[in-house]
């Protein structure tokens, strides 16, 4: 995001300002790229986190390969539209002939490379997923640092204007694909491309599929009204305000994919780290993600209004904006600075939503978010044209006051949910959470509170026992090897569902895989016999799952 802020900083002071609206104007193109991802991958991601959290790999690996062939078709058939109807699609994103061009010249590169977009999109979320989020900064920063030194090579050296700066991108996100594609594919990723496995769950496919849509649908439809609003504002701008309104909106888009960089990793990492929570029916860990989450995102976000408030000259510099647009610039600059920060929050709400499945909460953001803007636009452009720039503050603000509003009116029925963001206190599955240390105190002390807990529970004794059995040998396990500072903890978690036990254990010390141990050697085997046990490092953290069947 913030690579794509610095690209067009450059393309508006090294090529030109209409060079800068070229590029707003090709917007919706890459937005439509990000929706079929959205659609089939972003909500599958988390079925996947689901399935995992659940101990269920097979349907996890499952939902995976089915992204990969499903959009796999879909992109291919897209680029093909793309490459052979270039002229088409410029046509209907630029109503002003003088522009398109420009427009033209600009996206055929991405219309041609909508693979390495594709890619990063699908690999950043499965490779972050799969417990690798650094190898995902890691790609990230590559691929910002090729596409920048790029631009300033194509567009100084080889004179390639426009074009230049669009194959930068698209060589930039093929560097990244390559960087998160040596893990993704390698024996150490948590879960891989399994053929077999779709095989073994054909029965179940054409539910899983219509799962993947469902999950997907409230971010597709974010997408696509996002879509709607590009082409609408580009229109309403550029007809009423003519050069000067389309560069002043080219800038505040801009300016948006430097908050969508908190955004972005917030609502990526919370949702397949909330996925995972949820398939463990682990609520209370949810609650400390999401509200951790707003923290970072707001904290930061204000920061960066704060400056924006203070220095919009400075800003309307970065992109070399002409004098007889400054003071627009300025006031569009402060305005949105705020009304940032309302997305901001409105779209995290969206990704809480849509994992705790208050779907008419999130279906409803996704179609409205964007979309709201529009009528006061409209409305702004022809009745005070001064006050254009209070259209994304209004429109985001109207938003969430339905939100809130909305969500009260639930917890009005149901006082077990936090407010806003509804997150229930209690679940129809019992659950039991310990935090302890690694002494021995604290080991023995949990053995017996979790007892208590068991005896309290409606379930048959010998269930009782092997839970009993197997939490012992995996806390003395993590008790044992892997020591940690003096006030350090590790957690533990046991859900009770209708059908078997699940009991989880998560602790931030060196990978270590209990099934790999060899000093384990009866323990491991009375594990095995009692459950199904499976580990994975994800997330900074040891995470050993057993399934116990009742």
């Amino acid at each position: 995001m913030l690579g794509t802020t610095v690209d067009g900083i450059i393309v508006s002071r090294l090529i030109s300002a209409d060079g800068l609206s070229a590029i707003n104007l090709s917007r919706p193109i890459v937005q439509i790229y990000y929706t079929i991802y959205l659609l089939l991958g972003s909500g599958t991601g988390m079925l996947v986190a689901f399935e995992l959290g659940k101990g269920n790999k097979t349907k996890a690996e499952g939902y995976y390969t089915m992204v990969w062939l499903t959009l796999g078709i879909l992109f291919g058939i897209v680029t093909l539209i793309g490459v052979f109807t270039p002229m088409t699609m410029v046509k209907m994103l630029c109503s002003k002939e003088a522009m398109q061009p420009l427009v033209d010249e600009y996206m055929r590169p991405y219309l041609i490379g909508a693979l390495s977009f594709m890619l990063n999109y699908l690999m950043g979320a499965y490779c972050a997923l799969s417990g690798n989020p650094r190898r995902v900064s890691i790609a990230a920063i590559t691929n910002n640092v090729v596409n920048l030194c790029f631009d300033l090579i194509f567009i100084l050296v080889f004179k390639m204007g426009l074009a230049g700066s669009a194959w930068a991108t698209v060589l930039g996100n093929t560097v990244g694909a390559v960087i998160m594609g040596q893990y993704l594919f390698s024996k150490k990723a948590s879960f891989h491309i399994a053929p077999a496995s779709i095989l073994t769950l054909k029965e179940q496919l054409v539910s899983m599929l219509g799962n993947m849509l469902k999950k997907g649908a409230p971010f597709a439809l974010a997408s696509v009204c996002l879509v709607f609003y590009m082409y609408a504002s580009n229109t309403i701008l550029i007809q009423n305000y003519g050069s000067m309104g389309i560069f002043v909106l080219s800038v505040v888009m801009n300016l948006l994919m430097l908050y969508n960089l908190f955004l972005t990793g917030s609502c990526t990492t919370l949702q397949s780290l909330g996925a995972l929570q949820v398939g463990e029916n682990d609520y209370p860990g949810l609650r400390i993600s999401v509200k951790y989450a707003f923290r970072i995102m707001l904290i930061l976000s204000a920061i960066s209004s704060t400056i924006l408030l203070i220095y919009p000259d400075l800003i309307a510099i970065l992109f070399k904006c002409p004098a007889e647009y400054l003071e627009e610039c300025n006031k569009a600059i402060r305005l949105n600075a705020i009304s940032f920060i309302l997305f901001c929050v409105d779209y995290l709400l969206l990704v809480n939503y849509q994992l705790i499945n208050r779907s008419n909460l999130a279906t409803f953001i996704s179609i409205t978010l964007s979309p709201s803007v529009i009528p006061f636009m409209f409305v702004f452009s022809h009745a005070a044209p001064h006050l254009i720039w209070w259209s994304n503050l209004l429109g985001y603000l109207l938003v969430f006051v339905i939100i809130v509003a909305w969500g009260e009116i639930i917890r009005s029925r149901n006082k077990n949910l936090d407010h806003i963001i509804l997150i229930p206190e209690n679940t129809e599955f019992p659950s039991y959470d310990m935090s302890l240390g690694y002494d021995k105190e604290s080991v023995t002390e949990s053995f017996h509170s979790l007892n208590q807990w068991l005896e309290k529970q409606d379930i048959p004794q010998n269930l009782r026992f092997r839970i009993n059995v197997i939490a012992e040998e995996l806390i003395t396990n993590i008790s044992k090897y892997n020591q940690k500072e003096k006030d350090a903890a590790f957690d533990v978690h046991v859900t009770l569902f209708k059908e078997y036990a699940m009991l989880y254990t998560h602790d931030d010390g060196e990978p270590f895989n209990p099934l790999e141990n060899k000093d384990n050697g009866l323990g491991l085997q009375i594990i095995n016999y009692l459950s199904e046990i499976n580990y994975k490092y994800q997330y900074g953290q040891n995470m050993t799952t057993a399934k116990v069947k009742i």
